[in-house]
């Protein structure tokens, strides 16, 4: 009985240790809204650079965002300008204190530019001083509107990772603890 005693107490430590091992952060989940204005003096189909007037507001968040203190309509987010010809993106791009979200540019591709319009789309990288929130791709867009006080739109949208990773010390624990078991039946069955 002695020696059942010690197989079971060393199967128990296995399996604590393994899953304490096993723990890692949860990617960021949820979408995220911007509204405010940018240089007016700027002509669209020629610039550069965006340069935005700070503050801007949050106008929709969910998920992990929402989750975390940052509301539609009540949350101020501080952008820094960006240039998109040569790309250089002055990360972070934005942050919102609430969570304490930053989001650094990665990428752009320039889908729209004329006198009245910018559409820039790409991708970059969010980050939270959440504990449990691993950095996550995000997928962003901006657009800017010259129609009055050059109005500006701008959102992030979780990219989801198409497979995601098995931990492999999880997958060391399952296959340890069926070992262990069938050793115990076998034993046992004796």
């Amino acid at each position: 009985m002695n020696g059942f005693k010690k197989t079971i107490m060393a199967a128990t430590a296995a399996l604590v240790l393994g899953l304490a091992a096993s723990a890692h952060a949860v990617p960021i989940a949820g979408d995220i809204a911007f509204g405010g204005t940018v240089d007016a003096t700027l002509d669209l189909s020629t610039t550069n650079v965006v340069n935005f007037n700070n503050p801007s507001i949050v106008t929709a968040a969910t998920g992990d965002f929402a989750a975390n203190g940052v509301g539609a309509f009540a949350t101020m987010a501080t952008f820094n300008n960006f240039q998109i010809n040569p790309f250089n993106p002055n990360n972070p791009l934005w942050s919102v204190a609430p969570g304490g979200f930053q989001f650094n540019l990665t990428s752009i591709n320039i889908t729209n530019q004329t006198a009245a319009n910018l559409t820039i789309v790409g991708s970059g990288t969010l980050t939270s001083s959440v504990a449990g929130l691993d950095a996550t791709t995000f997928a962003w867009s901006f657009s800017a509107d010259r129609s009055g006080q050059m109005l500006v739109a701008f959102s992030s949208t979780n990219t989801p990772v198409a497979n995601p990773v098995v931990p492999e010390p999880g997958t060391m624990l399952l296959m340890g603890s069926g070992l262990v078991g069938l050793g115990l039946w076998r034993r046992f069955k004796k």
